[in-house]
């Protein structure tokens, strides 16, 4: 006689039997992430939107551009003096020190500081040009004495130019004033009101990737590159003849870049993305300083490079070193840290001229920016030295797309870094903290 427990076994083989396993397959129901979770890579995108940004300005205020550097060597050529005080941003603020020896003799005047110039703006007078981004209240003064000042649109800073929304996310400006109420003339250099350039689907309210210095220090060389020739050639100087050279350098090389070695971008940013998943810190150092100060500390960029670990006495076996030069000097301050980073077996990436020979070669990565004239692209007729410089601004862009390459990787590892806010934006008060007790507690 069959007893209930035997008729309770049956009952279930029937049931299973009949109506199949009530368990689902997992293989056959894990949902796959749709498309549109990471539609493109971060380096795409933010190299699309820097070109797109930069022919927009030229495309659209080459003109402007024609017009102004005429004042301005006019200005200087007639005992005038011209501030260069357009770079609110970590970039450009290296790219227009006023030591570089790719610049002219006599000519526009500029500092390494953040509102730096206030002494020197403090003496202009009726009469002298100011280029700035900054709204405070040296610049603000100086348009009150009389001052040409032109004001040079940047996502630091409020600008009838900007949309409502970006404005408003914005603290207001010195006396809640926006740029055109310190400005005679406003350049438009046709960046918007983010400081970022990518879409990061974990960073809902606003773009990342730091872009602002790349278009302040572009903007700074065009000037100086068509200053440095009217100031010798006066009225017989050519209408934007080395500006024009600039930007087609720039263009042709940084499509170059992308083209030729993007693949080795995205293999480093993978392998960078795997070690700092394995517990590697990130540093970054570059001459000039425009590169480093861009990757560590600028809004909308990268918190945990070079995070609260000092110089490279911290580094360590298998940390990540990103370098990044502009001469071919065999013992440049680059090459020596470069040098130091091997010693302690870190893993490095480079960038610099094909001709920098020693970093190359120590470097278990090196991505050449095309640029081996180093400090001084062009020779004009009327100077000992060289003129302008392109290769930090490639350094950067460089940077950049392969750090938020990296970022990507590191997005689909799981791991999902944080950014740096802004002084500028209104809910940034908190933030900072927490974000860093979180880099200390998980490294990123």
């Amino acid at each position: 006689m069959i007893n209930k427990t035997a008729l309770t076994v049956i009952a279930l083989l029937f049931i299973i039997i009949f109506f199949g396993c009530g368990c689902p397959d997992v293989q056959e129901t894990t949902t796959k992430k749709p498309g549109w979770y990471i539609p493109e890579d971060y380096g795409d995108q933010y190299y699309r939107e820097t070109i797109r940004i930069l022919k927009e300005m030229w495309d659209n205020e080459n003109g402007h551009l024609a017009d102004m550097t005429s004042r301005i060597a006019t200005t200087i050529n007639s005992g005038g003096t011209v501030i260069w005080d357009s770079n609110a941003s970590h970039f450009s603020l290296y790219d227009t020190d006023p030591s570089l020896s790719c610049l002219p003799e006599v000519g526009m005047l500029s500092s390494t500081k953040f509102q730096g110039n206030k002494e020197n703006i403090d003496k202009l007078k009726k009469g002298d040009i100011l280029i700035t981004n900054f709204i405070w209240e040296a610049t603000d003064n100086a348009h009150k004495r009389g001052v040409h000042v032109i004001g040079v649109t940047n996502s630091y800073f409020r600008s009838k130019i900007f949309s409502e929304a970006d404005n408003f996310d914005h603290r207001s400006n010195y006396n809640d004033l926006v740029l055109e109420d310190i400005s005679d003339e406003i350049f438009d250099s046709h960046v918007t009101g983010q400081i970022g350039l990518v879409n990061i689907p974990y960073i809902a309210d606003r773009k990342v990737g730091p872009g602002i210095g790349t278009f302040m220090g572009v903007l700074y060389w065009l000037t100086v590159s068509e200053v440095a020739n009217k100031l010798i050639k006066s009225h017989d100087a050519p209408s934007l003849e080395y500006a024009q050279k600039y930007i087609d350098i720039l263009f042709e090389r940084l499509d170059r870049v992308y083209k030729e070695q993007h693949d080795a971008i995205w293999v480093a940013a993978e392998q960078t993305a795997e070690k700092i998943d394995n517990g590697s810190a990130l540093y970054l150092d570059s001459e000039p300083k425009g590169v480093m100060s861009s990757g560590t500390g600028m809004s909308m960029g990268l918190m945990m490079t070079n995070h609260n670990r000092g110089g490279n006495e911290a580094w360590k076996h298998g940390d990540v070193v990103i370098l990044a030069d502009v001469t071919d000097n065999p013992n440049s301050k680059i090459v020596e840290q470069a040098r130091i980073a091997k010693e302690k077996g870190c893993f490095i990436v480079a960038m610099g001229p094909s001709t920098q020979d020693q970093l190359k070669n120590i470097a278990d990565i090196y991505f050449d920016n095309l640029s081996p004239e180093g400090y001084g692209l062009f020779e004009i007729d009327g100077y000992d030295n060289k003129i302008a410089l392109v290769g930090s601004v490639i350094n950067n862009v460089i940077n950049n797309i392969f750090t938020i390459q990296m970022v990507y990787e590191m997005n689909r590892r799981g791991l999902y870094p944080k950014y740096w806010s802004s002084y500028i934006w209104v809910k940034t008060p908190g933030y900072h903290e927490w974000a860093n007790w979180v880099i200390d507690k998980v490294g990123y």
